[in-house]
């Protein structure tokens, strides 16, 4: 390849993507741990420089999001099936992106029980770019990294503690999304939103979408009622 096919390569769409459980995904999840320890080593400091440290996050992450979608809308030719901030990590950015310009304390719940799936996605990453040599591997790295980090924040720093309401209410809207969604993948055509579709999953394509959605739902009950139960006892003085 010549300087200009590499250049090209690095914004181009169509190109191998990460395979779990290789070296790439194996530094994917190092990014992540090493970030969350981190984050404990410099807690005090984070504590005492709190609105610095929500300036950075919020830079960071202003920057990834417009990166992602002005990349989506110049080197896709799919933007409605796959560009869309309609992916779990996507609309937890999004949301993230939201509370530190507006400081609106009312979607910090939303915050919450979303980025207890920025930590599956890491896990295991589904259609991911390759992570250091593609614009999109960064993006997709530090969406989330910082879909963790900010989770952390709202629970060490802000003390956000979620409530069996806050439960009740992620549940009946978990339900409510899948369905959407699903029926939005077929409007757009075959989209990948939430990866519900045979040809996206990760795995088990020969279910039928409506038991796929059931999987997924159950996982996240599951995930969230966890998350609930564990937060909800962390005492705020610690």
């Amino acid at each position: 390849m010549n300087f200009k096919e590499i250049a090209m390569s690095f914004f181009l769409d169509d190109v191998p993507r990460v395979q779990p459980f290789t070296l790439p995904h194996l530094g994917y999840i190092a990014f992540g741990v090493i970030a969350s320890v981190l984050f404990f080593v410099y807690l005090k400091q984070i504590r005492a420089n709190q609105a610095k440290f929500e300036s950075l996050l919020k830079w960071i992450n202003t920057i990834t999001v417009v990166v992602f979608y002005t990349w989506s809308v110049i080197f896709t030719d799919s933007f409605l099936e796959t560009g869309l901030p309609l992916h779990v990590c996507r609309i937890a950015s999004v949301v993230s992106l939201y509370y530190f310009w507006s400081h609106d304390e009312r979607v910090i719940p939303m915050m919450f029980y979303l980025g207890a799936f920025g930590v599956v996605a890491i896990a295991y990453p589904s259609n991911v770019h390759p992570l250091y040599t593609h614009i999109i591997g960064y993006t997709s790295q530090f969406t989330h990294v910082l879909i963790v980090v900010t989770w952390l924040y709202i629970v060490f720093v802000k003390h956000y503690r979620p409530t069996w309401k806050d439960f009740q209410v992620t549940a009946i809207f978990w339900a409510v999304a899948l369905l959407a969604i699903w029926g939005f993948n077929y409007v757009v055509g075959q989209g990948e939103y939430f990866y519900i579709l045979e040809r996206t999953r990760p795995f088990f394509k020969s279910w039928p979408d409506i038991g796929w959605i059931g999987f997924t739902y159950s996982i996240a009950l599951v995930v969230i009622f966890i998350k609930t139960v564990t937060v909800s006892r962390i005492k705020i003085n610690e």
